[in-house]
């Protein structure tokens, strides 16, 4: 299995949430769901290989919420068998 993304962190602006998170050993892709309450995240991005950042990190940025929204997060990996 990939397993869950592990210290997962969000930033927001006004019309963008950039998520940040250190991968796990043996994923090739996450997939990334969104909700509007917890427990309800529907997936919204299917494995992506995240952006790199100098710090070993990867990023993505969801550029489609709306402002004055609250929105929950969770990413899975995926391994190269896709589970």
């Amino acid at each position: 299995m990939g397993g869950n993304a592990i210290g997962l962190s969000a930033t927001a602006t006004y019309h963008s949430v950039t998520l940040t998170w250190t991968p796990p050993y043996a994923a090739v892709g996450y997939n990334i769901y969104r909700g509007s309450t917890s427990l309800t995240e529907t997936q919204i991005v299917y494995e992506t290989t995240g952006t790199s950042n100098p710090d070993g990190t990867l990023s993505y940025t969801d550029n489609t919420v709306a402002s004055s929204t609250a929105y929950y997060y969770y990413i899975t990996a995926v391994n190269s068998q896709h589970v």
